[in-house]
């Protein structure tokens, strides 16, 4: 799945839209809200930080109990 995210010149998600979904609302759910909660490094123009929109890839590996 791909998320579209506006980060803010602090770092943090302002804005958020699904741009390809995986095929199932609740990992669609699921990614944005992580994906919400991060912090990022703000980019830079002429050395001061901006607000700009970067695009997220999300990828869901499905595993066995054991394997945790």
């Amino acid at each position: 799945m791909l998320l579209a995210v506006l980060v803010s010149n602090s770092g943090l998600v302002s804005d958020l839209h699904l741009v390809t979904s995986s095929g199932h609302r609740i990992l669609d759910a699921a990614a944005s809200e992580a994906v919400r909660s991060w912090h990022f490094v703000a980019g830079t123009r002429k050395g001061h930080p901006v607000a700009m929109w970067v695009r997220v890839p999300v990828r869901f590996t499905l595993a066995e109990e054991n394997e945790w």
